[in-house]
Formats: structure tokens, C-alpha cells, sequence
């Protein structure tokens, strides 16, 4: 009798791990996940394809099939692959029993890149019920930037606004939503409006010379807009005075930072100096 319990307990035990190897992968997996998150980090998505489709190739649980598509689709998005980051995003979502915001990711992020802005809407619509669950306003001021995005792209001015000002409002520390609403700006012509963002952005971001850069571009395109002109020599001309101190400054400011390009240097030099 005792021997026949034993061996009930046994089998218990066994079941018992075995269930849980289904749901969490092993440490070999899970380091393999972590190689390949790393590879598309560093935007070396081939490696990183090939790494995640070992994940899915030798780790059979739960955790390591979502994982392990999601990572693939984020690789083949890189490589610009979209109908297959779909197809491996699908699988992802199944995995999780719907519940995989970073498959939805990168399925909405293939859909925008086709093109199909339907269907990435009702991708970005479906993050938002899901991360409205849980709360983290990081991941949700990420969502409305991309919807932000998503509406602009549609021509959907005023949507955009609205989903970038929640963006601001959940992460206003953030200086990359501060920049993104002061490009929506500066593409409408409002210039100064936009300025006054990338100003706020230059308050809080490391990376200061990308804003700079952004000034200058913006400043240029919009001298050679209203002067009906991108020679160098004929915009000097036209431009006022106050708007000839202002272009040389921005790009002034830019090169100081030790930016280099061998063509806007010249561009400046021809009106500057």
C-alpha cells in the first residue's frame, strides 16, 4: 500500500514540474531570449532572428514561445519583413491568451510601416485596453506617442495633439514627447511654437545636439520656404537682418557641439562667414 502511495506522490511531483517546465522557460532559454533582445537592441536584427528562432526551435514553454515570437517579429520589422513580423507577432498574442502588449507592438508597428493604418489603429487600440489594466504610465505615454504618430500620419491634426498631450501629461519628464509635438508644430509653419518645445526638451534630454540639429534644419527649411530659395548665396541676400543673426546662431550652436557634415557646413560658411 505504501509503495502504491509513493508512487502516486511520484507521479503528483512529476505532473507538478513538468506543467510548470511548460509555462517557465529554463535558465538555458531565457539567457538565449536575453542574447537576442540585446542583438535587436543594437539593431543587429539577422543575428537576433537567428538567435530567437533557437529559442523557438529548442525551448518549448509557455513564456518562451511569446517571448521568443515576439523578439522574432521585433527582428523582422527591423529587416523590414512586415507580413512575416505579423505572422510572428500572431503567434505571440496566442501564446499570451491576448494578453502580450509587446506583440501588439510590433504588429502595429508592421501594419503602420505597410501602411495599413486601419489595422494599426485597432492594434494601438487594443494596447490601450490592456495597459489601462495595469497602470504603468510610462508604457502608456508610449502608446499615445505612437498613436500620435499614427494620427498625424493620417492627417488627423487634432487627434494628434490630444494623444500627444497625454503622452506629456503620463511621462513629462520624457523631453522625447516635448520634441515630438514641437515637430508636429514646426511641419503646421509655426515655428516659434515649435521652438518653444524643443526649448522645454533641451531642459531634460542628454542628447542636446539632436535638438540643435532640429532647430537649425527647421529654421533653414523655413527661411528657403519663405524666400522662395535654397542657394545659399540668394538666401543670404533675402533673408532680414534679424533673420540672418538667427540662422547663422542655430547653426553656430550646432557645429560648436563638434557636429560634422561636410555640406551644411558649407551651406553656412557661404551665408555666415
Amino acid at each position: 500500500m505504501k509503495s502504491i502511495q509513493l508512487f502516486l506522490l511520484l507521479m503528483l511531483v512529476s505532473s507538478a514540474a513538468f506543467c510548470q517546465s511548460l509555462i517557465t522557460m529554463s535558465n538555458k532559454c531565457y539567457k538565449m531570449v536575453q542574447a537576442g533582445n540585446a542583438a535587436n537592441d543594437s539593431q543587429q536584427y539577422d543575428e537576433a532572428l537567428t538567435t530567437f528562432e533557437k529559442v523557438l526551435s529548442k525551448c518549448s514553454a509557455k513564456d518562451a514561445k511569446e517571448q521568443g515570437n515576439v523578439g522574432k517579429a521585433k527582428a523582422l520589422n527591423g529587416l523590414k519583413r512586415y507580413d512575416e513580423a505579423i505572422q510572428a507577432a500572431d503567434l505571440a498574442i496566442k501564446a499570451s491568451k491576448n494578453t502580450s502588449i509587446a506583440a501588439l507592438f510590433e504588429k502595429a508597428d508592421a501594419h503602420f510601416n505597410q501602411n495599413n493604418l486601419t489595422a494599426a489603429t485597432d492594434d494601438y487600440n487594443a494596447i490601450i485596453a490592456l495597459s489601462e489594466k495595469n497602470q504603468n504610465t510610462k508604457d502608456r505615454a508610449t502608446i499615445y506617442s505612437k498613436l500620435a504618430d499614427l494620427d498625424w500620419k493620417q492627417k488627423k491634426s487634432t487627434e494628434a495633439y490630444q494623444d500627444i498631450d497625454k503622452a506629456i501629461a503620463l511621462d513629462p519628464a520624457n523631453p522625447a514627447y516635448l520634441i515630438q509635438k514641437g515637430d508636429f508644430k514646426v511641419k503646421e509653419g509655426a515655428l516659434k511654437a515649435g521652438f518653444e518645445y524643443y526649448d522645454k526638451a533641451l531642459e531634460t534630454t542628454s542628447d542636446k545636439p539632436s535638438v540643435y540639429k532640429l532647430r537649425a534644419i527647421a529654421f533653414t527649411n523655413a527661411m528657403q520656404g519663405k524666400h522662395s530659395t535654397r542657394d545659399a548665396k540668394e538666401l543670404a541676400t533675402r533673408m532680414s537682418a534679424e533673420e540672418k543673426k538667427q540662422f547663422c546662431e542655430e547653426w553656430k550652436r550646432l557645429f560648436d557641439t563638434g557636429y560634422k557634415n561636410v555640406n551644411q557646413d558649407l551651406y553656412y560658411t557661404m551665408i555666415c562667414l
